[in-house]
């Protein structure tokens, strides 16, 4: 057991228990919807013949085969069925909300929302609040794998000759957007025009050379 470390509870299967309802019923659902596309896309023929010639019967029946993938119903003379309508929106709608509604239900789970993954639009507060309860899912998450990985991983890494007395972090990015660099630059252009700040101490904290040496022109 050298080489295996357990995390978490072994009792414990995670969110996957609770995606595992929604997801059979979103599978089930998805293959009785492909079903239902394929009986109510396809018509039925209907034939009907007099007379107990078993050829003729045979030689249509043949025919109606090789016409198309359509239905076929064999009925005699004097019988008649009446043919349900296989295909309406109400029944397709029902089928796309219930796997929408599955859909949403696993993205709960994980994400504690559902809002940044639909593509229907909402208000910006809604939206920025979907954003805080995914942030604070994934800042626990974090706070759980390093818990994990500097008290119970770290300290065997001397087992194999590797040091210990670091300590696991997650990188941040740092890295700005277009518009966040435009609005940067333009700030502190800003400021050196004002003289707000010493041109020499923006560059001491920046790393940055801000001044250029001034060009000197003779009048010929």
């Amino acid at each position: 057991m050298k080489n295996l470390l357990e995390c978490g509870r072994s009792n414990d299967f995670g969110l996957l228990l609770y995606i595992s309802i929604p997801a059979i019923y979103k599978r089930n659902a998805t293959g009785d919807w492909g079903d239902y596309c394929e009986l109510a896309g396809t018509n039925f023929r209907q034939m009907k013949y007099s007379g107990s010639d078993e050829k003729i019967r045979r030689d249509v029946l043949k025919a109606l085969e090789n016409a198309g993938a359509a239905g076929i119903v064999n009925l005699p003379e004097g019988v008649d069925i009446e043919w349900l309508k296989n295909s309406s929106s109400s029944s397709n709608q029902l089928f796309e909300n219930f796997d929408k509604a599955m859909s949403n239900r696993i993205l709960k789970i994980l994400l504690g929302q559902a809002i940044t993954t639909q593509s229907e639009g909402g208000s910006y507060a809604r939206a920025v609040a979907a954003i805080e309860v995914e942030k604070s899912i994934t800042d626990d998450d974090k706070t759980y794998i390093l818990d994990f990985l500097n008290y119970s991983f770290r300290p065997l890494l001397s087992r194999w000759g590797m040091p210990d007395n670091g300590r696991f972090i997650f990188r941040e990015d740092t890295r700005l957007t277009t518009k966040e660099q435009l609005e940067n630059d333009l700030t502190l252009a800003k400021i050196i025009q004002t003289g707000g700040i010493p041109v020499e101490e923006l560059e001491k904290k920046y790393g940055i050379k801000l001044q250029t040496e001034a060009k000197t022109s003779e009048n010929v």
